[in-house]
């Protein structure tokens, strides 16, 4: 026989489902507007441009630049790189580990470990002595006879701080000038203070500004500043 009115817990199970139900559309809205967001910010840094410096230094000093004696650099291989790749696992990608060894079969080109006095592998560093692509802006950096890039610096976290970075650019041009090299260039964000900073104590010269567009993949050069 029908009731007139609904049970208790007829009312209860309604009141539930209708709560759950809320809670499902809060939280795809939650997911919706997080994609939205997400597919904003890849946007956006397509399209904002990325400003970079590109430098020149001198190899030699008659006032050397005074910078840690302690560490060295060593020359990359399968064996120690893969060692690396083990160590810092997070900020080495397996694609970046490929792209260095990559680089050892390029005879114009040379990359080194930087290591401590305790013997740890910290960062690594380039140079290339003749001319390069620079494959994350998709520029083409003129080396001319006596002159090298130095590029793709990079010190593991953990290790910042301590003036290897320095001390990596310091050994490099004794390299370059024991070649009889007698100019280095290097391109650097204008957002790296660090790098900015480091290669500054070695009297760098303002060559270019270029601008980089994400999207199109495209670096324009602008005038000297």
């Amino acid at each position: 026989m029908l009731s007139g009115t609904a049970s208790p817990h007829f009312v209860t199970g309604i009141r539930r489902a209708a709560r759950k139900m809320k809670r499902t559309q809060r939280k795809r809205m939650r997911n919706r507007v997080a994609r939205l967001r997400q597919r904003f910010a890849r946007l956006k840094k397509q399209v904002r441009p990325e400003t970079l410096y590109s430098y020149s230094f001198p190899t030699s000093s008659r006032d050397p630049v005074p910078t840690r004696s302690d560490c060295t650099l060593v020359h990359a291989g399968e064996d120690n790189l893969t060692e690396l790749k083990a160590a810092y696992p997070r900020e080495l990608s397996q694609r970046k580990f490929q792209i260095l060894l990559e680089r050892l079969k390029v005879p114009s080109e040379k990359c080194w470990l930087i290591s401590d006095a305790q013997g740890n592998l910290c960062g690594y560093c380039h140079l290339a002595f003749e001319s390069t692509l620079n494959a994350r802006i998709n520029h083409l950096v003129h080396v001319g006879r006596e002159q090298a890039y130095f590029f793709d610096d990079y010190v593991f976290k953990k290790h910042r701080g301590k003036g290897l970075h320095a001390a990596s650019v310091a050994m490099r041009m004794e390299i370059a000038a024991g070649m009889g090299i007698t100019e280095g260039l290097t391109t650097i964000s204008k957002a790296n203070y660090p790098s900015i900073a480091s290669y500054g104590k070695f009297g760098l010269r303002s060559e270019l500004i270029l601008v980089y567009i994400p999207k199109f993949k495209r670096t324009f050069r602008l005038s000297k500043r």
